[in-house]
């Protein structure tokens, strides 16, 4: 009960701190103190962990658990803050392996999580330092197609073992397997949160998709290119990708006119793939801008 510190210092358990849980130390309400000796920024209100569920591998030497932690602030900027967590049970090098989640990629402040049906998480090993791992998450995507965006659904995560730990792969990348894995069929089932129509998002259609349309496809072969700085000649896909962190992030402008020579091995498989799925639904003429 210091006069010069407000709060209750929390100092956390060690194995806390090791499953990434929550930091060494944490300062939160002090129940001693009335709400008005609250001046400092930070305090904690109220701290929650929730089990998500688990998944373990179809030999049993792996078992990966999901947390999500919603963690309430008090001060001038009351709010809560969402993540969500993985903690990884290696059985065969006897080792537990954690990381933070990302759930909110709306370009918004803060952190929210996604709720509803497209809320899953999961695990798939692709091989023994590097898993791709599915979770939730609020999204803000516009399609081609200026009534229709994805406000949630799966978004990937590459975690590789470095150093004995769980490293997130770098990616701007909101269909991020484009990147690291060459894709199938099992990557067009996915669940997707749409708006549908014009005007205020309250007044629009909420839906959703159990699969990657082809009109969503057009938008992953296109960020494909987007990633490298290309400058689309078809001014809606340029304004399109002018919004995304692909195009916000580093120095270089996006002023490409050829990427070709920095298209990777994946990229360029990706790429033709997406091309067959789409000459197999017979896409309109003139919607793809990157070739």
């Amino acid at each position: 009960n210091s006069k010069n510190h407000h709060n209750a210092v929390y100092i956390s358990p060690s194995y806390l701190v090791d499953l990434n849980m929550i930091s060494k130390w944490e300062s939160f309400k002090n129940p001693l103190r009335t709400f008005r000796d609250f001046g400092e920024e930070g305090t904690h209100k109220n701290y929650e962990v929730k089990y998500s569920g688990n998944i373990k591998a179809a030999d049993n030497w792996l078992e990966a658990s999901f947390y999500s932690i919603r963690d309430y602030f008090l001060g001038g900027r009351s709010e809560f803050y969402d993540k969500k967590n993985i903690v990884i049970l290696d059985k065969k090098r006897d080792r537990i392996l954690t990381q933070e989640i990302g759930t909110d990629y709306s370009y918004e402040e803060g952190g929210g999580l996604l709720n509803g049906i497209c809320d899953v998480n999961s695990i798939k090993v692709l091989n023994d330092s590097l898993f791709e791992v599915k979770s939730g998450a609020i999204l803000y995507v516009s399609l081609y197609d200026s009534t229709k965006d994805i406000t949630g659904g799966t978004y990937y995560h590459y975690l590789a073992i470095k150093n004995n730990k769980l490293t997130e792969l770098r990616n701007n990348r909101t269909f991020g397997f484009t990147k690291y894995v060459e894709m199938d069929d099992s990557y067009l089932s996915a669940c997707y949160n749409l708006l549908i129509g014009a005007g205020p998002y309250d007044k629009r259609k909420a839906m959703t998709i159990d699969h990657i349309t082809p009109e969503i496809l057009k938008y992953i072969k296109n960020e494909i290119y987007a990633d490298y700085k290309y400058k689309f000649k078809d001014k809606r896909w340029q304004e399109i990708f002018s919004e995304t962190e692909i195009y916000n992030s580093g120095s270089d402008k996006p002023n490409n006119a050829n990427v070709d020579d920095s298209l990777t091995v994946i990229d360029k498989y990706n790429i033709n793939w997406i091309n067959q799925k789409l000459k197999e639904v017979k896409p309109k003429p003139n919607t793809l801008a990157a070739k």
